[in-house]
């Protein structure tokens, strides 16, 4: 197996740390690293919490002509540094983009952000039938923003990102812990606001379970243990 083989592989299945190890045991330096493998370093970075150094790897990556960067730039601008106008500007260079979608649908959320949920809403329904995984975080992180702000009144937004939740489970398929885990833990909480308490439950237990699965793969994460105390406390909410 090539060695960029290897690591989107640890990658894909959750072993962050492990594929961090691996990259740095070839290429201790980020500026020797090859495009392709800065690639997955920088996306490394992020899911691990190092987001100055995930924001240096994904400008060079810029730098390099790789979408990829811009696409990770995107996801740190609307997660973390929560900026509609910087976001706005990396729209303009990939406007057809369902990376770039989604970080529209994260920073959406925020209450200061002014990004219109109808915008985001239509991006999810146009990637909606793409099988990328991109396609299916929009479709997660715009069934969040309706719960967050809604659109069409409370009941029918819950419904709605219900429906979204479960096709973006269908695309993320067996693996992608983290990300089905996170799934669930916002089902529960849509079906604990339409009272359907034994579904929210399951869907808890559900959550749960993956996380543990997914520290079981990548135990010195600090963002996937902070998520696991989360899962447990949320069902600890439900059972009482």
């Amino acid at each position: 197996m090539e060695f960029i083989e290897k690591i989107r592989n640890l990658y894909e299945e959750g072993k962050i740390e492990e594929a961090m190890n691996a990259i740095s045991s070839k290429y201790p330096l980020i500026d020797e690293m090859p495009r392709d493998v800065l690639e997955v370093e920088a996306w490394c970075l992020f899911r691990f919490e190092k987001y100055e150094l995930a924001t240096k790897a994904a400008l060079m990556l810029t730098e390099k002509g790789s979408q990829k960067g811009y696409e990770l730039l995107a996801q740190i601008v609307g997660y973390v540094n929560k900026d509609d106008a910087l976001l706005e500007q990396i729209f303009q260079k990939l406007p057809v983009n369902v990376s770039v979608c989604n970080a529209y649908a994260i920073r959406a959320r925020d209450p200061d952000s002014h990004i219109e949920v109808k915008k985001v809403l239509l991006a999810a329904i146009l990637y909606m039938n793409e099988e990328e995984i991109a396609a299916a975080h929009l479709l997660n992180n715009t069934a969040r923003l309706l719960m967050a702000k809604g659109y069409e009144g409370i009941n029918m937004d819950v419904v709605t990102a219900i429906g979204f939740w479960q096709i973006s489970l269908s695309k993320y398929g067996s693996k992608n812990y983290h990300h089905r885990a996170a799934v669930y833990f916002w089902l529960s909480k849509a079906y604990e606001k339409l009272d359907m308490l034994d579904e929210a439950r399951e869907n808890a237990k559900k959550s749960l379970a993956l996380w543990v699965k997914q520290i079981s793969l990548d135990p010195g994460n600090p963002k996937f243990n902070k998520n696991l105390t989360g899962a447990e406390k949320r069902l600890e909410e439900l059972m009482r």
